[in-house]
């Protein structure tokens, strides 16, 4: 979990409960937040997507953004947990999610790229090399200017360590200048740094490369 070191204004947890009656995921800490909040943070604080009870998602993780109600935005840090379910089934997630105002969202994103250490920058750098960022940018720009258009980028998924790069990217794309500069562009961009569908999901969404293939996401920027 990335050390917090921005506004927050309420910090809530979705989590899987198995004790009571009904077992099953929880919202924690939301005494006091406004219904409609409430109902934004239970319909976007975790990825879609079916498969992540596969092995290789334990430890999984997934950092999405997304706006609230009242110039609000929300930062949700997902984690994929060892724990099952009363039924012996894996893939439960967790949430830490954290309201903060929507004007400090570029911030918050320019912390969170901060975070990460020299050698993932360095990798990703790489990876965006000028060439392959201009390629990038000029495949992702138009479909910016589209009504309820996405930004898929895909990459072979290994290990949660590995996808780090794949985060920092997503997160690098959502701070571009060439891209915030965009007419009309939302002051609190919704994004997501690991799904398994793009059903739903956010502006800039970011999904494995086998995934990707499965569903037919043709339009995916793939990352070499």
């Amino acid at each position: 979990m990335v050390e917090v070191q921005w506004p927050v204004m309420t910090h809530l947890v979705i989590d899987y409960v198995l004790d009571g009656h009904r077992p099953g995921y929880t919202l924690r800490h939301a005494d006091g937040l406004d219904q409609a909040a409430v109902k934004a943070v239970w319909r976007a604080s975790m990825p879609r997507g079916h498969g992540w009870n596969e092995p290789r998602m334990i430890g999984a993780r997934s950092t999405k953004c997304f706006a609230l109600p009242d110039d609000r935005a929300a930062i949700s840090q997902v984690f994929v947990t060892d724990q099952v379910d009363e039924k012996g089934r894996a893939g439960i997630r967790r949430a830490e999610v954290d309201i903060i105002p929507g004007a400090a969202m570029p911030d918050v994103l320019k912390h969170l790229l901060r975070c990460y250490p020299e050698s993932i920058r360095v990798a990703a750098n790489h990876k965006l090399s000028i060439g392959h960022r201009l390629a990038v940018l000029n495949r992702a720009l138009p479909r910016l200017l589209e009504q309820g258009s996405q930004i898929v980028l895909t990459h072979p998924y290994t290990t949660a360590e590995n996808w780090q790069v794949i985060e920092y990217i997503v997160l690098y794309l959502a701070t571009t200048w060439s891209v915030r500069a965009l007419r009309g562009w939302p002051r609190v961009l919704s994004l997501t740094t690991l799904a398994l569908d793009v059903q739903e999901e956010s502006l800039i969404v970011a999904v494995p490369l086998d995934t990707a293939q499965r569903i037919g996401l043709q339009a995916a920027i793939q990352i070499e």
